[in-house]
């Protein structure tokens, strides 16, 4: 029979018995027997909370002996240990615990621990309590609860504080929580920096005291209450000092258990870099704007498809059109059929290595006019290089084509009449010598069978007719040499120009030794040159400086210099010099500045000079100033890199042809 059992038949046995006891009237029988129902329920309340109870509970006397405990103590030990030692049944030990506080229980004391059981590894609560009996005695209650969640659920929370902890004290933006009255209640690190408080200070201030305008947090705050959450909201912040930033509000409400608000806890972000930055862009979108509509030129962009996104007012009024007409359309309908190939891929070609490259093209306009236009073109990339659109400049040059046409044809034609000039020229001078030498000739024949028989008169005019013919005849042979210049074709090849001056020396050999002249020279380097004409020009320019000497024998120096991408050449003497206004005129074909009779000459040596250089795509000029001499510079590109790319590309021609 169950424990329930032997306490109901004892209720009734105890019932039976008051019921058949004389001595008690009805009265005192009929509150006997409630108070015995009353037991009873309570017993069974009990019972009902030891079995409900998720824990183990028991109750021993003072020698450790089990006296009672709940349903989940009997499952956990799994026997009915009623009789046995506390420490046997609970930890199967032969002797008392070493933790054991009966002792201190039994003296009236309520002990309450935590422990962590070493079998299983989970946490318990204990607490152990006296039971004053009725008749005296003292019993021991003893609850064990396992609150391994709970630790857990503790410590998770613990560790999500120390996160929030974190976040909050280290979080950029501020952080406050504020009471409904304006008194802060916590703040972080990053809004004491904000707002420049000190953490007392703000304790001690109200939270109106941060708005620039009062006004605006009242209006806020109804808002906030109303909606409970108000996020990014804008608005004017002051800092202790008196200045103003413009931060972002993101609050909430928190309420208690009836629905009154407690608390506000608010992040702001500090925007004001943000919005002095919009500031400046949109100044800058306006300037922007503003020069791109002023501007004279022709800007647009578009798509890859040439669907135009933007043009300014130019290229509304070059093409007649509205801006609404404009966008949205492509501009390759602008464009000749022919031609729209050729710009799409010059389109297609731009890429983040080369974004920008220019383009020439026809239009046909409104009215049906085809036009030139130049453009430059820039693509726009996105941070992953993938073009975003095209921003395009562009300006028309029809008149300029036209130009450059109209100058090209005149240029031929002009090349044209040079040469049939110069041919006429070589002709006219060719055929000239002829009845000249013939003239020369017959002289000659007349001078020797009259010989004898001339009076001096008649003889010096037949010398100085003599002397004219082949004066005549040096010019014409001057004058065929100088427009042969250029004639033939190019024949430029890497040549040591010191080597040539040295031929040219070597030309004036008797003229030198003649007049005791010095000629020095530096290192002179190679160059790509037509070896000739470099020759007949290092000659004229020693025989000038020879030529045109002072009282002393010449003493003449060559050098050169490095300018840029040429050589700069120098022939420098101490001759009688030359004055200012002759230094360009020198240059000109049959130009002589000094009387021919202590000078002879034809005028022509510094014209040949100008122009063997000017057929090397140099320049030749002088300084001088009489009685010091002059020094004459002339430069000649340097070809050599180029000369080099001639020759590799002919050898891979070469190799090409083997092939």
């Amino acid at each position: 029979m169950t424990r329930r059992g032997e306490n109901e038949n004892t209720v009734q046995e105890l019932k039976r018995v008051l019921q058949e006891t004389p001595s008690l009237d009805d009265e005192e029988r009929t509150r006997l027997f409630m108070e015995i129902d009353g037991l009873v329920e309570a017993q069974a309340e009990l019972a009902a909370i030891l079995t409900a109870f998720d824990g183990l509970i028991y109750i021993c006397s003072r020698d450790y002996t089990i006296e009672r405990m709940n349903q989940k103590f009997i499952e956990r030990t799994g026997r009915y240990p009623i009789g046995e030692k506390c420490f046997k049944a609970l930890h199967d030990r032969d002797d008392i615990c070493p933790w054991c506080v009966n002792d201190r229980v039994f003296r009236g004391e309520k002990i309450q621990w935590e422990v962590l059981s070493p079998k299983d590894n989970r946490y318990y609560s204990i607490v152990n309590a006296p039971i004053y009996r009725p008749d005296g005695r003292i019993s021991k209650i003893g609850i064990i609860r396992d609150i391994t969640a709970l630790k857990q659920t503790d410590k998770i929370l613990e560790e999500q504080g120390e996160r929030y902890k974190t976040l909050f004290e280290h979080s950029r933006d501020a952080i406050a929580i504020a009471k409904t009255t304006g008194e802060f209640v916590e703040v972080n690190q990053a809004f004491l920096d904000m707002f420049g408080y000190s953490r007392s200070e703000l304790m001690c201030t109200n939270a109106s005291q941060i708005w620039a305008d009062p006004r605006d947090r009242i209006a806020f705050q109804e808002n906030l209450e109303k909606k409970g959450a108000v996020r990014d909201y804008e608005w004017k912040a002051k800092r202790k000092d008196g200045s103003e930033l413009d931060c972002l509000l993101t609050a909430s409400v928190r309420y208690d258990e009836n629905g009154n608000v407690l608390e506000y806890h608010g992040i702001i972000r500090d925007i004001t870099e943000m919005k002095n930055k919009e500031k400046a862009l949109r100044r800058s979108e306006e300037r922007y704007r503003a020069i791109v509509e002023d501007q004279i030129e022709l800007v647009c962009r578009f798509r890859r498809d040439g669907i135009l996104t933007f043009v300014n007012d130019a290229y509304s009024r070059y093409f007649s059109r509205e801006k609404t007409e404009l966008l949205g359309r492509s501009f390759f309908e602008f464009i000749p059929e022919s031609d729209r190939a050729a710009v799409a891929r010059h389109i297609e070609s731009l890429s983040p290595e080369q974004p920008v490259r220019s383009r020439t093209q026809r239009i046909v306009t409104a009215s049906g006019e085809t036009r030139w236009q130049q453009w430059t073109d820039r693509a726009l990339f996105d941070s992953k290089g993938q073009i975003i659109e095209f921003q395009s400049v562009g300006r028309d040059m029809t008149d300029l084509v036209q130009a450059q046409e109209a100058l090209q044809s005149r240029t031929q034609e002009l090349e044209r009449s040079n040469k049939d000039l110069e041919q006429f020229a070589y002709i006219a001078a060719h055929d000239l010598r002829e009845p000249l030498l013939a003239v020369a000739a017959y002289l000659k024949v007349l001078q020797r069978r009259l010989e004898g028989r001339l009076d001096p008169e008649t003889q010096k005019l037949i010398n100085g007719a003599m002397s004219s013919t082949f004066r005549m005849d040096s010019l014409i042979q001057n004058l065929l040499a100088y427009s042969r210049i250029g004639q033939e074709e190019p024949c430029f090849t890497e040549i040591n120009s010191q080597e040539i001056l040295c031929l040219a020396m070597a030309n004036l050999q008797s003229a030198i030794e003649e007049t005791k002249a010095t000629i020095t020279y530096d290192p002179l380097p190679a160059v790509v040159a037509n070896a000739s004409q470099l020759v007949q020009l290092f000659q004229n320019l020693l025989s000038n400086a020879i030529k045109f000497r002072g009282d002393h024998p010449p003493k003449i120096h060559v050098g050169v210099t490095r300018v840029e991408n040429a050589w700069q050449y120098f022939v420098r003497d101490n001759g009688i010099g030359i004055e200012p206004p002759y230094f360009d005129r020198i240059f000109l074909l049959f130009q002589r500045i000094k009387n021919r009779a202590h000078y002879p000459g034809a005028g022509i040596g510094l014209a040949n000079c100008r122009r063997i250089i000017e057929y090397h795509g140099g320049k030749i000029w002088v300084e001088s100033s009489p009685g010091s001499g002059s020094t004459f510079f002339f430069t000649i590109p340097d070809r050599r890199d180029a000369q080099s790319w001639k020759r590799a590309a002919e050898q891979e021609s070469d190799v090409e042809r083997n092939a």
